[in-house]
């Protein structure tokens, strides 16, 4: 006797139905899932972003600091690029520890303004993550009195 024949017509057409539910269910449950890897991957970019931007503040404020506490007279010397100043030596050895910073790309810059009553100096740092096409930027700036 056929098996199919034994069952009545109702019990018959609810065979497949859980097996239809089920995967329904297990693709609902899927694309949950996916999504909540992309949120998950967007939240550690975004945390791995304030990371290196922290960091960048950080080198940029201890260079400021450590400018407002040295000589003014020579400020401009120590921190130029060109001329190699030790200041700006130490600023560029800190900065190298930022992704995509070398010598010669995305190094730190510092410019002194005299031309005021009071010296106009901005410490400005970039990194550049992997696969992406600009930099970023940390730049802090304060006014000191001429002494």
């Amino acid at each position: 006797m056929n098996r199919a024949a034994s069952f009545p017509a109702h019990r018959r057409t609810l065979q497949g139905a859980y097996l239809l539910e089920a995967l329904i269910a297990l693709v609902v449950f899927s694309l949950g899932m996916l999504g909540l890897l992309g949120l998950l991957a967007g939240a550690l970019h975004a945390s791995g972003g304030a990371r290196w931007r922290s960091e960048g503040f950080d080198i940029a404020a201890a260079t400021l600091a450590r400018i407002a506490t040295e000589d003014p007279g020579s400020l401009a010397a120590r921190y130029d690029a060109a001329a190699d100043g030790a200041g700006y030596r130490a600023l560029l050895a800190q900065a190298i520890q930022l992704p995509g910073v070398s010598a010669d790309l995305n190094a730190p810059t510092v410019s002194v303004d005299d031309a005021t009553e009071s010296r106009r100096i901005r410490v400005t740092v970039h990194w550049q993550l992997p696969g992406e096409a600009t930099a970023h930027e940390a730049s802090i700036s304060a006014a000191l009195p001429h002494r």
